[in-house]
């Protein structure tokens, strides 16, 4: 099946291939889980509270709280998929696509709008496993209780895509074509 990708870090290849068989992650896997939030300084959450309150202090633990919010929506997504949904392909071992060039531009969109530089536009095929889902219905990043957010997970994997289209694209995929180039 054939989907395309939006590329933001380093540029693919035409017949380049990606593999994802259970034992390589994607870097959404590395931003949230693997990565410990770091000031400018390169000092951890602990490291600035025993330095005393600052507005700087202030600015940084807001940023560290929004992404061990985003981290903990993907970790519950993931639970919920091993329980539930264990042959869909997880979210940390895929490649992000759409099915649509329109979907395409509305995450293109969406990327510019937190300043997240698209360089290739892609198209790729694969045999799957795949899964097509709505972005908007992952877990909420307000203050729910975890109950809640479980039960929206729960929707994510079993809702059709409607407002914020994604695919996520396991197994071996291969790049086929170049569609656009944005350096």
């Amino acid at each position: 099946m054939e989907f395309y990708h939006l590329v933001t870090r380093k540029p693919l290849t035409i017949g380049q291939k990606i593999f994802f068989d259970g034992r390589q992650h994607n870097r959404l896997y590395d931003f949230f889980l693997a990565q410990q939030p770091e000031n400018a300084a390169g000092q951890t959450v602990s490291q600035v509270l025993q330095q005393g309150w600052t507005d700087e202090a202030q600015m940084f633990l807001q940023a560290a709280r929004a992404h061990e919010a985003r981290a903990l929506r993907e970790i519950i997504t993931e639970l919920v998929r091993l329980q539930q949904f264990s042959h869909l392909p997880s979210r940390f071992e895929c490649l992000y696509g759409t099915q649509t060039l329109a979907d395409c531009e509305r995450w293109q969109k969406n990327f510019e709008s937190f300043d997240r530089k698209v360089v290739q536009l892609v198209k790729v095929t694969s045999a799957g496993p795949f899964f097509s889902g709505d972005a908007q219905l992952l877990p909420t990043l307000a203050d729910v209780s975890l109950t809640e957010k479980i039960a929206q997970a729960q929707a994510y994997w079993q809702t059709a895509s409607t407002d914020l289209a994604e695919v996520l694209i396991g197994g071996e995929i291969e790049v086929t074509a170049i569609l656009k180039e944005f350096r």
